[in-house]
């Protein structure tokens, strides 16, 4: 074996390194509350709303659970629960399968030529999932979660979402990338279900779906065909596959009543605030006032009773 010695003492000139270097590199890469890496949203997505100041159109809210296709892109986790579904009632009939699906294109989509799975010019009212399928096989697995947004995420703005030459609108693409989060704690507005969550202002919006009496402090969380939130069990995990269990809550304020819309709890006494008629004209721009009963924007955008705190577990 060799010693310092061997090494130091009658050695002969050589080229390059004396001592062999035996160099490990350090794995790390980034820290787990946001991963560091390259991630782009998923081309066929259909459109929520559009945003009027960045003159581009969202397709995944802010806070919103998502997972990655079979080519790596980012789509709502959802849509792994809701191919499972499709898959199921194929075995049936195709038009079983469209007829029980819940996220489909719209007329907004065809007119703005959104593509599918496939690459074909959507219909109004297709199953976002049909075109994952070539008869009953499944061609676009979607995994289970893998964070959720940091913020609102933008359309595919076309080509490789990076090649200038290949946008679809010349030189214009306002979110090549976006990020995700991970280890984190999180807050959402809690709504009743899902009919009243459907129709909030805030088309889209991540939240927890439940009655007062489906969760509480320390009732873990999953989600839904829709990408929402929903409670496993009050005090279980329940029937929910463990795969997809994202977190656990540790707090909640109840501010409405949920059937009635009755306050119980306001925020700090800003009911008491007289907003200017700029602040209210549409419910996404509001602030607590007295019109609204002082209800803060997790409820106003999404007719929302309650807030719930959770912390998320990755894998």
């Amino acid at each position: 074996m060799a010693t310092y010695d061997s090494f130091a003492n009658n050695t002969q000139n050589r080229t390059g390194y004396e001592i062999p270097l035996q160099h490990t590199p350090s794995h790390g890469f980034s820290d787990g509350i946001a991963p560091a890496g390259t991630f782009r949203v998923a081309p066929y997505l259909p459109l929520l709303r559009y945003n009027e100041e960045k003159f581009v159109d969202i397709v995944i809210a802010s806070g919103k659970i998502v997972a990655f296709d079979s080519k790596g892109a980012i789509v709502p986790a959802g849509l792994r629960f809701e191919a499972e579904a499709y898959a199921a009632a194929l075995a049936t009939s195709v038009a079983a399968a469209d007829t029980q699906a819940l996220v489909r294109y719209t007329s907004i989509d065809v007119q703005k030529k959104i593509r599918n799975f496939k690459g074909e010019l959507v219909v109004a009212n297709e199953p976002v999932v049909k075109s994952f399928f070539t008869g009953t096989v499944l061609d676009n697995e979607v995994s289970f979660y893998c964070g959720v947004t940091m913020g609102e995420v933008f359309a595919h703005a076309g080509g490789n979402n990076q090649n200038p030459t290949r946008l679809n609108y010349t030189n214009f693409n306002r979110q090549p990338n976006i990020g995700f989060m991970c280890d984190y704690h999180q807050q959402y507005a809690v709504v009743k279900d899902l009919a009243t969550i459907r129709t909030a202002p805030q088309v889209g919006v991540a939240a927890l779906v439940a009655q007062p009496t489906e969760f509480a402090h320390g009732t873990f969380i999953t989600y839904d065909r829709e990408s929402n939130f929903v409670p496993c069990a009050k005090h279980g995990f329940g029937s929910a596959n463990l795969a997809a269990v994202i977190g656990q809550v540790t707090g909640v304020t109840i501010f409405r009543d949920s059937a009635t819309d009755a306050e119980v709890t306001n925020h700090n006494f800003l009911d008491k605030v007289v907003a200017p008629n700029a602040a209210t004209a549409t419910a996404m721009n509001q602030i607590p006032n007295s019109e609204n009963g002082g209800k803060g924007s997790y409820l106003i955008q999404s007719n929302g009773y309650a807030v719930v705190e959770f912390g998320l577990h990755f894998r």
